[in-house]
């Protein structure tokens, strides 16, 4: 076990465990598996990318407070986290209305279908933002994410 510890107190918050290569790899296959629904669906990843931004919002104080805890941000700085990490995820969204998944093109329909899994590295100063940055685009396509956390700041 690896202690975190805050760099605006220097003690230890909480506690941490290393993941195997195999699990990591096991983890991906299994995503790579279990994200057909994604796929067919573009009302189903829409539903789940606005019910990521209430939770979000829901959850803004107490991810604020963690941001500041864990990563040493202003509190202004860590405030402002969750709404950029919403815009994220609006933009996300509303791309799904507005991009067209299939196209006609001299007598064939062609169809955008998501291949593989985002294998994704969490920014240490920027932990939601910067996470959803990145997750809500591989959702929005309909690929699934395994987030690994940064090297750094460990």
């Amino acid at each position: 076990m690896t202690d975190s510890v805050s760099p605006n107190t220097g003690k230890a918050f909480a506690t941490w465990h290393s993941t195997s290569d195999s699990l990591v790899s096991g983890a991906l296959e299994q995503l790579d598996k279990g994200t057909a629904w994604l796929t067919s669906d573009i009302g189903a990843r829409r539903e789940v990318l606005s019910r990521a931004i209430a939770a979000l919002v829901d959850a803004a104080e107490d991810l604020a407070a963690l941001t500041l805890e864990e990563v040493g941000k202003t509190p202004p700085e860590a405030a402002g986290e969750i709404p950029y990490a919403v815009s994220f995820l609006e933009v996300a969204r509303d791309l799904l209305d507005s991009h067209t998944f299939r196209t006609a093109q001299e007598g064939r329909v062609i169809s955008e279908v998501p291949r593989g899994t985002g294998f994704l590295i969490a920014p240490y100063n920027d932990p939601v933002a910067g996470l959803t940055r990145k997750i809500a685009p591989c959702h929005a396509a309909g690929a699934g994410a395994l987030v690994r956390p940064s090297g750094l700041g460990v």
